[in-house]
């Protein structure tokens, strides 16, 4: 599954844009029922199939969030839309009073539609009274992607994860390894930002498989562990995981080994 978040800009012709990710809407199921996307929403989108030439074709878009209780300190992010003064704007769909807010990168002469900023302050009467402004350069979407690593050829290639271009970078942290792990079937959780429709990994983590799920791995036999009454453990290179034989064990093509 893949899912992005984030603010809606260039909202046209059954599709919009999450930072410079285009996300199409044509096939899509919008949460809560009866509401459209619109500009300056915060949304969620999923999808389960890959990147479709660098775009986002989405099944489900939910718009909003909860309820907002009364005096609830507040943070929101988006683009400023409805700008009538500094008093009296929405950001996504919150309205907003940033008259008596501190201005950080910008001031209150620098407000209006389309700037992208993030609003802190205390929520009451259904108005977010903005105690601080800060204003936002336009930053790639980022995504989140969990599956099997396919088309891999090394580290410094792009590979595949649920059909979209993933690439590892010198500033990518790895979790339970590291790229010396990667390879054909390894099964990862990767988090980074859309770039030229590549989605460049900030975060990788390798996941162990899932308990009473059958799955098929690849690898090479490397520096057995231990072995006790019949059953052997071993690294399946590149799989950072141990691999443990039983007595029902089935070998095809090769041969037990040696103890």
């Amino acid at each position: 599954m893949l899912r992005v978040a984030g603010t809606v800009t260039d909202l046209a012709n059954g599709a919009f844009k999450i930072g410079t990710l285009t996300i199409r809407t044509a096939t899509a199921t919008v949460v809560p029922g009866g509401e459209s996307v619109a500009n300056g929403q915060r949304v969620t989108a999923w999808t389960d199939q890959g990147l479709v030439n660098g775009e986002l074709v989405a099944r489900v878009i939910r718009i909003g969030g909860t309820a907002i209780p009364e005096n609830a300190a507040l943070t929101v992010e988006g683009l400023v839309t409805d700008f009538q003064t500094a008093s009296n704007l929405r950001i996504g769909s919150i309205a907003v009073d940033a008259s008596a807010a501190q201005y950080i990168g910008g001031s209150a002469a620098d407000l209006r539609n389309g700037r992208s900023v993030r609003a802190s302050g205390t929520y009451s009467g259904n108005v977010l009274r903005a105690s601080r402004i800060e204003f936002l350069s336009t930053a790639p979407a980022r995504v989140e992607l969990n599956g099997a690593v396919a088309s891999f050829v090394d580290a410094a290639s792009s590979f595949q994860v649920r059909g979209s271009s993933t690439k590892v970078t010198a500033q990518t942290t790895y979790v339970r390894g590291d790229a010396s792990n990667l390879g054909n079937g390894v099964l990862v959780k990767v988090e980074g930002p859309v770039v030229a429709g590549v989605v460049e990994a900030t975060t990788l983590e390798f996941l162990p498989p899932s308990a009473g799920i059958a799955r098929v791995l690849f690898g090479t036999v490397a520096d057995p562990i231990a072995i006790v009454a019949g059953t052997k453990t071993f690294r399946l290179s590149p799989l950072p995981f141990d691999v443990k034989t039983t007595a029902t064990t089935r070998f095809k093509k090769a041969r037990s080994m040696k103890s």
